[in-house]
């Protein structure tokens, strides 16, 4: 019998171990998180103060494109893109510290038909939204366009991961020359 207490106690202790392990990782990213939205805020108020550059043709659309890169004294600190389309038009917000990517948002608006048919009615335009967090060059948190948070974990995580990644670093690298 003691014996089996003895088991039931470690295991409960085991127990224990692992769930303080997943309440200091979660409050450690959501301690991250926090610092990515101060980041965030900070870029927003700042942004009226910041020196904007534009950059033509960095990506191919049939109805134009505006790219701005937003810098302080020393570096880019966001970068917005809006690219126009027959059907709809997309932005893209990539936001830096230090050179690297801390937050990424995009959204899409899809026409219900193209802008210059009669048809067109803008209430029936569809709008997405994806919020990218990232933290030392890695995606810590990916948000849904309905809110959820894709598992960390999965292929198409890592996939998305480098697609925002590599994008970014494109953009900026074309207004650091």
């Amino acid at each position: 019998m003691a014996g089996h207490v003895s088991r039931t106690g470690a295991m409960i202790l085991i127990s224990m171990l692992q769930f303080s392990v997943l309440i200091t990782e979660a409050y450690g990213q959501n301690e991250v998180i926090n610092k990515i939205r101060s980041l965030y805020n900070i870029s927003q108020k700042d942004k009226p103060n910041y020196t904007k550059t534009t950059l033509d043709g960095f990506y191919e659309s049939t109805e134009g494109q505006q790219v701005i890169a937003y810098k302080d004294n020393k570096e880019v600190c966001l970068i917005e893109v809006i690219t126009f389309g027959h059907t709809g038009k997309s932005e893209e917000q990539y936001y830096f510290n230090n050179g690297k990517l801390y937050f990424a948002f995009t959204k899409s608006h899809n026409y219900n038909t193209p802008i210059s048919l009669p048809s067109y009615d803008s209430t029936k335009t569809s709008i997405n939204e994806h919020r990218y967090y990232f933290w030392e060059n890695k995606m810590i948190r990916y948000t849904l366009p309905n809110g959820t948070q894709m598992n960390i974990n999965s292929s198409e995580f890592a996939n998305i991961e480098e697609d925002v990644l590599d994008n970014a670093v494109k953009i900026l690298k074309r207004f650091e020359k």
